[in-house]
């Protein structure tokens, strides 16, 4: 591994680390209890299906957080989640 790969590869790693002990838990954790109150909901009420869907993103954030920060992922090609 050459040096200009493999550091900012280790960099980005930490950032996201960082990220997701910060940030991506409790984002994933909070949108997991909403989305269990409102798949409940989705049942009887359909417009709710859109909410959930927006819910189970960020349920599902925690672990796309991590697969970033195995990988080294740099922000520019992260932000294509977000889109």
């Amino acid at each position: 591994m050459a040096f200009g790969t493999g550091v900012p590869r280790i960099c980005w790693s930490i950032l996201w680390f960082l990220f997701l002990i910060f940030a991506g838990l409790w984002i994933a954790g909070f949108c997991a209890w909403w989305y269990i109150m409102f798949s409940v909901v989705t049942a009887c009420c359909p417009r709710c299906q859109t909410a959930t869907d927006v819910l189970l993103k960020g349920v599902q954030f925690a672990g796309q957080v991590s697969y970033w920060m195995v990988n080294g992922t740099q922000w520019e090609e992260a932000k294509l989640y977000f889109s």
